[in-house]
């Protein structure tokens, strides 16, 4: 919006009378001023006239002053008597000649004297004469000068009045104008500035669809951010420990490679000391930690859940950590199920208080559209077997739900599909458990045959032929896994999967025969 023209000269107009008054002004001042040094030059002018008067009479006044002081100082003539004579003789002829002599002069000097004070008497009178004449004159001058001035100053003080008169008039009309003016224009730039506003108002309500969609990308832009610096700490983290990280991912490596292999001893072995060389290095410390909850060693699952926990601290929000724990806390709930040792009661609050530990860790993962654990499994394996072995009201829908969903995250797996068919075969869905144990079955055959050391994949072979009466296939499958040397741990669990299996007429005599050989088989372990 553009400003407000401030040299229009309708609004400078104003400052025209205020220079003709100050003008008017400054006329009046110089006529004072003026008359003011005509009245101080006749005052000079009188000053020197009498000073001339009195240089007249002064030398006047010392003239008759000089002629009394001569006849002053003429002495006296006496009458001496004669020498010798003892009284007062008559006074003698030369005597009263004498004084008469002296009479006359002394008599002229009075003359002369009176004669002097006359003539200054004249010239004082005349100078005075002459100093009143002035005066008089002077006086007239200066009233004249100043009736003269006086009439001036009035008439300029008329025309000045009567100026200012005009001039506050004429400032009145003009200020009146120039308000009209500047009213005019404010109302002018009032509804500029209106117009403006509205369209301003109107370019806001286009644009406010625009702020969520800036929100979203600032959100994005600051998740990106948080995952550069991510990145970035790692990163130097690997560089500033470069060389202990690279012998502990060499031995990483090879201990990932025995456990490929089934070697869990030599794999925990070769992670441990990965462990040692770089305690600080996140994936050592978090694949020796799960593995060690899947030794069958004695003491392994609580020395891998306090490395896990150390893993955690480091990494709280970490999933797989997070989920490595829960599924270790499974396993102490398992442990704690199982031992005949307490009474049932005493046993089941053990259990369900390590199942209740190991939701919460579970918890905080469930968000997690995909996570697998270090078998290549998805993590939530662990959590589908709790709510298969807990039993508590809803806990076989929601293992249902759990296999369900880990089978289509993990479509080239048999084990949860092996898992979901007992779970129907159990709440009596038993054509669809005889279906998707043959589901599972192709998927084994498949893998077995990648691989012919899967023994898990072995392992759901002999489930599923024996839940589906095919005893060949049930035995083949059981000689072959004999014969791969798989850990008591690892036995215990395909028989607890053959336990699960409900009494059914036409299977049964094959579940308990197949039962009974992997009973011998742990015994000879």
């Amino acid at each position: 919006m553009a400003a407000p023209n401030t040299t229009d000269p309708a609004i400078l107009t104003p400052s025209k009378s205020a220079d003709e008054q100050r003008a008017a002004k400054e006329q009046a001042l110089a006529s004072l001023r003026s008359w003011q040094q005509f009245w101080k030059l006749t005052q000079i002018v009188a000053v020197i006239i009498y000073a001339i008067a009195i240089l007249i009479a002064l030398p006047l006044l010392l003239s008759t002053y000089g002629s009394h002081t001569l006849a002053q100082g003429t002495p006296v003539p006496t009458l001496a008597p004669a020498t010798g004579s003892a009284g007062n003789a008559p006074a003698t002829q030369d005597d009263v000649e004498r004084l008469i002599a002296w009479a006359e002069r002394v008599s002229q000097s009075a003359a002369e004297a009176t004669s002097g004070a006359n003539t200054v008497l004249g010239a004082i009178q005349a100078l005075g004469v002459l100093i009143t004449g002035v005066t008089v004159i002077v006086a007239i001058a200066v009233g004249v000068a100043s009736f003269a001035g006086y009439r001036r100053v009035t008439d300029l003080e008329r025309d000045l009045t009567e100026r200012a008169k005009t001039l506050i008039s004429e400032s009145d009309e003009r200020a009146d104008v120039f308000e009209a003016r500047v009213d005019k224009r404010a109302d002018a730039l009032e509804a500029r500035l209106n117009a403006q506003v509205s369209q301003l108002e109107a370019l806001l309500q286009k644009l406010a669809p625009y702020e969520s969609k800036l929100e979203t990308f600032n959100q994005q832009a600051d998740q990106v951010q948080r995952m550069e610096r991510t990145f970035t700490d790692t990163f130097q983290g690997l560089v500033q420990q470069s060389k202990d990280s690279l012998e502990a991912l060499n031995l990483l490596q090879i201990g990932l490679k025995e456990f490929n292999n089934r070697n869990k001893v030599l794999a925990i072995r070769q992670l441990t000391k990965a462990y040692e060389v770089s305690p600080d290095h996140q994936a050592v410390t978090y694949i020796l930690g799960e593995l060690l909850t899947r030794s069958d060693e004695q003491g392994d699952l609580e020395r891998g859940i306090a490395i896990l926990e150390i893993a955690l601290q480091r990494d709280p929000n970490n999933p797989s950590v997070n989920a490595a724990l829960g599924y270790a806390h499974r396993l102490l709930g398992d442990r704690a199920g199982s031992d005949l040792g307490l009474p049932e009661p005493t046993r089941i609050e053990k259990r369900d208080n390590f199942y209740d530990k190991a939701l919460g860790y579970y918890e905080k993962v469930i968000h997690e559209r995909v996570l697998y654990d270090i078998t290549g499994d998805s993590a939530f394996g662990g959590l589908a077997g709790l709510y298969k072995r807990r039993g508590r009201p809803g806990d076989l829908e929601t293992a249902i739900y759990w296999y369900t969903r880990i089978a289509d995250m993990t479509p080239g797996r048999s084990y949860p599909l092996n898992n979901l068919a007992l779970l129907h075969d159990e709440a009596g869905n038993y054509d669809k458990s005889l279906e998707v144990f043959n589901a599972s079955m192709r998927i084994a055959q498949r893998n077995l045959q990648a691989n012919q050391y899967d023994q898990w994949s072995c392992f759901d072979l002999i489930t599923a032929s024996t839940a589906l009466n095919a005893s060949n296939d049930a035995e083949f499958y059981l000689s072959h896994a004999i014969r791969l040397t798989p850990t008591k741990g690892d036995v215990s669990k395909l028989r607890d999967g053959l336990n699960g299996l409900r009494e059914v007429a036409e299977r049964e005599e094959l579940r308990q025969a197949i039962i009974q050989r992997i009973v011998e088989w742990t015994n000879n372990l």
